[in-house]
């Protein structure tokens, strides 16, 4: 769940979830943010709080970079069009240094599921997947 605090109320009819990208660092590479692609509205109406969850897709893309996995390692950055308040406004844009450290993070705390396997006997390939991204060194 991402939850966004605005400072008034915010159009939820106008809020566009490409313009968040979650980045690793306040500065980074473009191998260490991610734009969100994909999440979920939970909040019903104009407000100063909207809450979202973020596909498995984006999530599994994060894990991959190691973006979000603590405290450190989370940080947002908006566009000016991401959402406008409720008189047409667009937000104040968060970006380079003023991108966003996370206020609370709660670490993944779910292990993952194997979900289906495949094995191929004569070239000895064992196939697992899972629903989530998983560290294959391990």
């Amino acid at each position: 769940l991402l939850t966004l605090y605005f400072s008034e109320t915010v159009d939820i009819s106008t809020f566009d979830i490409t313009g968040i990208s979650l980045q690793l660092a306040s500065v980074v590479e473009t191998d260490q943010l991610h734009m969100i692609e994909m999440a979920d509205l939970v909040t019903p109406d104009d407000s100063p709080t909207l809450m979202l969850i973020i596909s498995n897709d984006d999530l599994n893309v994060l894990k991959t970079r190691k973006i979000a996995l603590s405290e450190t390692s989370t940080y947002l950055a908006m566009t000016n069009t991401t959402v406008v308040d409720i008189v047409g406004k667009n937000v104040i844009p968060l970006q380079g240094v003023m991108v966003k450290s996370v206020n609370t993070h709660t670490t993944d705390s779910n292990s993952p599921q194997l979900l289906s396997f495949t094995l191929d006997v004569d070239n000895g390939y064992l196939t697992l997947s899972f629903n989530e991204t998983i560290d294959g060194s391990t």
